[in-house]
């Protein structure tokens, strides 16, 4: 039986880098003149130091964590600043790779370093990168990233059952108590309205909700929720009444919230009757 013609779904809310998928705590953003001179004077620290002093390596690391965070503060008012700080961290993640081939931070720059590859140059380019970090550490937060990412790729790609495996990969390999795990969920649960599965959708959509408020003190917690609850209308439009829809939605939302997914419910709905009235 052929499939019914369906108005198209939007893309997924949130789609994310190495780097944001690489959360912790929520810490409080740094004020954009603060990072620029810990940059200054990191950079000064640095010149001054000799070759082969024990001390380099940790300084280009704090320099590079520093360019990284001043590239995100800067990205929306200045794209060439944000682009240049990339670039330099870039930079001092190869000359880290070459003072601190091993350790207990290795594995943490490396995967900075590939992550930077990806954002600018592309993913294709920085692919090696990422399947020798998981060939090197097979275990932990690192591969469960890379899954992700690839799952992210395949999705864009339109190969929806490859990224649904990289997705559930990602899961087994990172904590529960995680953003990365919340992401994964969201994005199987977009796979699934993609695919009209919508009941599972649903279910998925619930489960990204009650997973945010459990991580509430993770950075992009709240992010997350807002993407759940924006895309947990694509599914309900379909397979949810009308009538019901606010005592569903007071689940998860505030008052406000709520308005706001009815008002989107609203949208969907009255854009399918239009999508129907065209055939």
């Amino acid at each position: 039986m052929a499939r019914a013609q369906r108005a198209p779904l939007d893309e997924p809310s949130i789609e994310l880098t190495a780097r944001d998928l690489a959360r912790g705590p929520a810490t409080a953003p740094r004020a954009v003149a603060v990072l620029r001179n810990e940059v200054t004077l990191l950079e000064r620290l640095l010149a001054a130091t000799r070759q082969g002093d024990p001390m380099t390596a940790s300084l280009c690391e704090r320099q590079m964590r520093a360019l990284l965070e001043l590239s995100r503060a800067v990205r929306a008012q200045s794209p060439e600043e944000s682009r240049r700080a990339l670039e330099r961290a870039f930079a001092l993640s190869r000359r880290l790779a070459e003072l601190n081939p091993s350790g207990a931070s290795s594995e943490r720059n490396a995967l900075a370093h590939a992550s930077l590859v990806e954002e600018l140059v592309d993913l294709a380019t920085a692919r090696p990168l990422y399947m020798r970090l998981v060939a090197e550490h097979p275990s932990g937060t690192t591969p469960a990233i890379v899954f992700a990412l690839f799952g992210d790729e395949t999705s864009l790609r339109g190969d929806p059952e490859i990224a649904q495996r990289f997705y559930e990969r990602a899961m087994a390999s990172a904590p529960r108590e995680t953003f990365l795990h919340g992401y994964c969920l969201y994005r199987l649960a977009w796979l699934d309205a993609r695919r009209s599965r919508d009941q599972e959708s649903l279910r998925r959509f619930t489960e990204v909700l009650s997973h945010a408020r459990n991580i509430a003190s993770m950075a992009g917690a709240t992010e997350l929720a807002a993407a759940a609850r924006r895309d947990l209308v694509v599914p309900y439009a379909r397979i949810g009444r009308r009538d019901r829809a606010e005592v569903f939605f007071r689940r998860f939302a505030t008052p406000e919230e709520t308005r706001e997914m009815l008002a989107r419910l609203d949208a969907r709905l009255a854009a399918r009757r239009r999508h129907r009235g065209n055939r």
